[in-house]
């Protein structure tokens, strides 16, 4: 007898092995594989500084002005990481393995609690692991934001269940233990990302849907009772929030009228339906087109619609003997909508393919669900269903763990490219037209691109200039001048340089009234500058009057470029006859300068651009009246930043 008690343990130890090695399995085939992807460099280099990451704590993210996320548990947890293991991709991806791990054991551990067999359990987490847009919070250094998110609040929500005795009873000690572990996921949780606001409700709801005695005939309020101490931990996390980011909501430009302007209410819903739709229906498109794109909204929200139902599909199947069963899908459905609900600035996300991976909490909610409307069919049914949707979610996440792989091999091979063109730059920018935003649904070089080319990433400093839309809405830029293009073309170290295109001479600045005031420190040159004043700060200078660029030989329109390492804005501006063609610099702050002379103006917002030491450039082309080059390319101004000052304007030709 005693042999076969020590063999079910045993057996069922290996059993539990197995499966958890089949939820991460995914990720592992290729981990090794996806190296550092988009803002990895620019993070990695912010976060290893710990007093900086630090300062997180109290501020927005990465020190931002926009978007504006409070994530701290991210940066800090990077920066320790970093110190730990140096720049290794490889080991700092672990604590994402570990997370996901903690999250597919603690979701089949609440799912137990809430009343569901050992198959059902099984059958939600790796459902949940297998998320069809995974790849990117487990594979990319930075998605774990959302690979530590998955881990700490399906921990929370266990721990819960596990102290307050849902389906078992446990001793007060380990009540108490396993409550205030409870609260300390949750905190976690929350300084990881702001998705994570949405648990306490999500808590609430299983509290009322989870099984209880026959007896038990307490109240709604008294059912709710014991998730208002993870109500009470929200409230005051999200006014500390609000406090460290000046603003209540937060997020990404715009995110303070995300309630009250735009679309309505109606077209928000199918936005979020379809949403739902594209998570379903993600693996199938992906294979039968070849490459990832958005589904058709219509039909996508059709998806949604019949990936909610089936969630709710519990309720209709029939209740019988176990309607805590059908209470449990209930219950995941509403842990959708409210999991989605902080989501609002997604729901119609043109970029969703690379953006997708912050819909894993509701995935979790529609994993439970199913398992719970399953359970309910008979065994054939049940596996036939199990397996449908486990092949649906597998072949979404091998093409996004796909399009990791393609993207690091794409990100190396220009890193490469780039590096070996750098010693015959001489110091000039690398004006450069295909660095890749993303490839496919993942990320490649949306941001972090100077950082990819400076040390310790590199062993030589390379400016780099990115000559694509800075924005995804914004407009197609025009051809690249080939004056341009010949003097600013990366060139290979072993290759012979492009000749030089002549550009204008003589372009010069003019003062309205009064002198610039010298500034020291940057080479003897003098810059002109217009300073915020900042809490700080080691000084600050007003400028008297703004400069005016004088442009002989341009007219009588011109063609001004903004480039930066994130990417360029364009703008055509008619120039007045007389007195002379010119150019006034109109505004100069740490948002945007705005150039204009004329018709029309070049606004550049400047806080998507590193303040840390990150370089822009401004050019001009001359035009005719139909908007053709009739003449003379110059680069203007340069603009530089520090980390106390803000911008820097400066002449670009001595």
């Amino acid at each position: 007898m005693s042999q076969i008690s020590t063999a079910r343990p045993r057996r069922g130890g290996l059993f539990a092995t197995a499966w958890l090695a089949l939820c991460l399995a995914p990720y592992l085939v290729c981990f090794s594989e996806v190296g550092f992807l988009s803002e990895d460099f620019t993070a990695l280099v912010y976060a290893h500084d710990l007093e900086r990451a630090a300062s997180d704590l109290s501020g927005a993210q990465y020190g931002l002005a926009q978007p504006r996320f409070y994530r701290p548990w991210v940066s800090l947890s990077l920066g320790l990481e970093a110190r730990l293991f140096g720049f290794s991709p490889l080991l700092l991806k672990l604590s994402h393995l570990l997370a996901l791990a903690v999250g597919c054991l603690s979701l089949r551990a609440l799912a137990r609690r809430l009343g569901l067999g050992a198959g059902a359990a099984c059958f939600a987490g790796l459902l949940a692991a297998w998320f069809p847009f995974g790849a990117g919070s487990v594979l990319w250094v930075v998605g774990r934001v959302d690979a530590h998110l998955f881990g700490f609040g399906l921990a929370f929500l266990a721990l819960h269940a596990r102290a307050e005795g849902w389906g078992e009873g446990l001793p007060r000690p380990r009540r108490l233990r396993a409550r205030l572990g409870a609260l300390v996921c949750c905190a976690l949780a929350m300084l990881t990302k702001e998705t994570a606001f949405a648990l306490p409700l999500i808590l609430g709801v299983l509290e009322l849907a989870r099984p209880r005695g026959g007896d038990d005939r307490r109240g709604l309020a008294m059912r709710l009772w014991p998730a208002l101490p993870a109500l009470l931990l929200a409230a005051a996390l999200f006014a500390w929030r609000a406090h460290c980011l000046g603003t209540w909501i937060g997020g990404y430009a715009g995110g303070a009228g995300v309630l009250d302007g735009g679309a309505s209410w109606g077209r928000r819903t199918l936005d979020l339906l379809a949403a739902l739709g594209d998570l379903a229906l993600a693996g199938p498109l992906a294979w039968g087109r070849g490459e990832l794109s958005r589904a058709p909204l219509l039909v996508a929200a059709a998806a949604g619609i019949a990936l909610l139902l089936g969630v709710l599909g519990a309720v209709l199947v029939g209740v019988r003997k176990e309607g805590h069963r059908a209470r449990v899908a209930v219950a995941s459905g509403a842990w959708v909508l409210l999991a989605c609900a902080p989501l609002v600035q997604l729901w119609s996300d043109p970029a969703f393919a690379t953006n997708a991976r912050a819909y894993w909490l509701a995935w979790c909610g529609v994993a439970l669900g199913f398992s719970a409307t399953l359970a309910q069919l008979s065994r054939m049914r049940a596996c036939l269903g199990g397996l449908v949707c486990l092949g649906v979610a597998l072949s979404g996440l091998i093409v996004n763990v796909r399009d990791h792989v393609d993207a690091s091999r794409a990100v190396e091979a220009l890193r490469a490219e780039l590096i070996d063109g750098a010693p015959a730059r001489g110091g000039r920018p690398a004006l450069i037209e295909n660095a890749p935003k993303n490839v496919g649904s993942a990320y490649a070089f949306t941001f972090g691109l100077r950082e990819a080319l400076q040390p310790p990433f590199s062993p030589i400093a390379c400016e780099i200039a990115a000559y694509r839309p800075l924005f995804p809405a914004a407009s197609p830029l025009p051809p690249l001048p080939r004056a341009l293009a010949a003097r600013f073309a990366p060139q290979s170290a072993t290759s012979s340089p492009a000749p030089l295109a002549p550009l204008a001479e003589r372009v010069g600045w003019t003062q309205l009234v009064g002198d610039p005031p010298a500034i020291s420190g940057e080479e003897g040159h003098a810059w002109f500058a217009r300073w915020l004043e900042v809490q700080g700060a080691e000084r600050a200078v007003q400028l008297a009057a703004l400069p005016t660029l004088e442009l002989p030989g341009f007219g009588p329109r011109v063609r001004l470029a903004f480039l930066s390492s994130l990417g360029s804005a364009s703008a055509e501006i008619a120039l007045p006859a007389e007195p002379r063609p010119a150019l006034h610099v109109l505004e100069l702050f740490v948002q945007a300068p705005i150039l204009s002379s004329g018709e029309g103006a070049l606004y550049v917002p400047l806080e998507v651009v590193d303040k840390g030491g990150d370089r822009c450039w401004i050019f001009a082309e001359s035009l005719d009246e139909q908007g053709a080059p009739n003449g003379p390319v110059s680069d203007l101004l340069e603009l530089r930043f520090t980390p106390s000052f803000g911008p820097l304007l400066q002449p670009s030709r001595k």
